[in-house]
């Protein structure tokens, strides 16, 4: 029996049988790779969309409260525009001297604390940082029609942003002639004895320092 044709033949399909293992090798690495890299690739695109939709839903908190607050963000919006956002202490003792004539109001003390950077680091922006003060208000007036009007004014046209803690309110005599003389002749009378406190917000911009001309970027 020949040996020659059959070991020739066995060689052959043994170097066709290694060939194609070789080209399945070949296949299961490439298709490994293309899965690792559509796995990467899904994986930096669900990153990339969680991000996106990260800043979806803030902008989408942001609009909402906007909407919610309508009304507030227009105040601060018109107040930033002229130049109201900032306060001083001097400017809420000329606005009360201006109430006390046009209100008609009496016996007024007004006390007004430091104005004092918030420590709660959400008042502190990169563009800009909250400050406040604490503001109490004694004053007498013919009706508590006068100090609401006064109130409502008062939140208009005072600067910064103010919150009302307290609003106390009493009667200190009873309209007798006496009371009613008075009103008559001088058109006033300390009828109502009020005391106020709010708390009065400022919102200062950070200056940021020019770089020099020559210097590395």
């Amino acid at each position: 029996m020949r040996y020659e044709p059959l070991k020739r033949q066995v060689l052959i399909e043994t170097g066709i049988a290694a060939a194609v293992l070789t080209v399945l090798v070949a296949i299961v690495f490439l298709l490994a790779s293309i899965r690792d890299d559509y796995i990467n690739n899904n994986q930096s695109s669900k990153r990339i969309l969680d991000t996106i939709d990260g800043e979806y839903n803030a902008l989408k908190t942001k609009y909402s409260f906007i909407q919610q607050n309508a009304q507030l963000y227009e105040e601060v919006k018109k107040k930033q525009e002229s130049g109201m956002l900032s306060i001083n202490r001097q400017s809420v003792l000329d606005k009360f001297n201006q109430y006390k004539t046009q209100f008609s109001l009496s016996n007024l003390r007004l006390s007004v604390s430091p104005i004092a950077e918030m420590k709660d680091g959400q008042y502190r922006k990169k563009t800009s940082l909250v400050t406040s003060s604490e503001v109490s208000i004694e004053l007498e007036a013919l009706t508590d029609e006068r100090v609401y009007e006064m109130l409502e004014t008062m939140q208009q046209e005072l600067s910064g942003f103010s919150r009302i803690s307290r609003l106390t309110l009493a009667r200190e005599r009873k309209l007798d002639d006496d009371v009613l003389n008075a009103i008559r002749t001088k058109g006033v009378f300390p009828l109502v004895k009020t005391g106020i406190r709010f708390s009065w917000y400022s919102i200062n911009p950070i200056e940021t320092p020019e770089a020099p001309p020559n210097a590395p970027r």
